[in-house]
């Protein structure tokens, strides 16, 4: 009997709707908008849990390249963008992983243009490093991997070092055996 009202139970709660319950449905293969109705450009990136500077528990930082030309891409997927640039890493915050805020470019075209010219950038994680009390960006930049730093996950986040990957791995786009 008891086995059978926990079975039922269960069941009911399974079928309760998601919005119901507080929970937005998050859907893929379709353009995302920040909580405001703007674009969201984040490719190639990732979304990251940091806690919050103000202690009230993780907020999620989603990490991403926008390209010159997403707008073109956004407005009609079906076409071919040809020389789609790199125009900055996009970062935007989330305390529930659906609604989504613009926080800014963290890394830009202007950091990178201090260190020589550079094309494609793409491909990157993020990580809080304690030894030096900053946070990480990691990306693929060109034949190597581009290493920049903040004192915030929000940014900006400076050049501090490229390392070519062409001898180590013998390739030159990948982020294997850093």
């Amino acid at each position: 009997m008891t086995k059978n009202i926990i079975i039922s139970l269960i069941l009911a709660l399974a079928c309760i709707p998601a919005a119901e319950a507080g929970f937005r449905k998050i859907e893929n293969d379709t353009f995302w908008n920040t909580a405001d109705g703007s674009p969201l450009y984040s490719q190639g990136g990732g979304i990251f849990r940091f806690d919050n500077e103000d202690g009230k528990g993780p907020k999620y930082y989603w990490y991403g390249v926008r390209y010159k030309g997403a707008e073109e891409y956004r407005a009609d997927p079906s076409q071919t963008i040809k020389g789609s640039a790199f125009s900055g890493v996009t970062c935007y915050t989330s305390d529930n992983l659906t609604d989504w805020t613009y926080a800014g470019d963290v890394l830009t075209p202007a950091e990178i243009a201090k260190h020589g010219r550079h094309g494609w950038l793409g491909r990157m994680g993020v990580c809080y490093l304690p030894e030096i009390s900053r946070y990480v960006l990691a990306i693929q930049c060109d034949n190597g991997v581009l290493f920049a730093t903040s004192e915030r996950p929000e940014g900006p986040f400076r050049w501090e070092w490229r390392k070519d990957m062409t001898q180590t791995i013998g390739t030159p786009l990948s982020l294997i055996h850093i």
